[in-house]
């Protein structure tokens, strides 16, 4: 492991409890420990999933650098792991346009339905795709419950 890879979870993941804190709480409303487990219980999963497509990356140079000698199946692999690890991000970046998108059912409704979709065909992918290549797409598959819990969550917001 490079010295670069080495460092990009903790880094990462430092970020990440920022993030969590930054976003821990609810409109109007001090940070609390609770919503800052819960933000933890909801992003967590999906923040790894994220970090682990990022980091596998590195390995992707030496295929592209090997160009056309590049089988289908290892494109399709890489394919999945880009759209694994953008509908990750995609749920990500839910938290703090939260209120954008409560206010913008169509926009919350294209944003679902697109990080649901990416999810779903970067796992298809990583089932057909290279062996060496397809495990950071085939992790995208555990994002579908979270993006279920986030609909939910915003059905009820619409609700109320």
């Amino acid at each position: 492991m490079n010295v670069q890879r080495r460092w990009l979870f903790p880094i990462s993941f430092l970020i990440f409890l920022v993030y969590a804190i930054w976003n821990a709480h609810t409109p109007g409303q001090p940070r609390t420990v609770k919503d800052f487990l819960f933000v933890l219980e909801v992003f967590a999963i999906p923040f790894v999933v994220f970090v682990y497509a990022v980091s596998f990356s590195s390995n992707w140079k030496g295929i592209a650098a090997a160009g056309r000698e590049v089988g289908l199946r290892h494109r399709i692999a890489i394919l999945g792991s880009v759209l694994g690890s953008a509908s990750a991000a995609l749920l990500l970046l839910f938290l703090p346009l939260w209120s954008i998108a409560v206010d913008h059912p169509l926009l919350q409704d294209c944003w679902v339905v697109t990080g649901v979709a990416m999810a779903v065909v970067a796992a298809v992918c990583g089932m057909v795709g290279a062996s060496k290549l397809r495990r950071p797409a085939m992790f995208s598959i555990a994002l579908l419950p979270f993006w279920a819990v986030l609909a939910a969550f915003l059905l009820k917001a619409a609700m109320d």
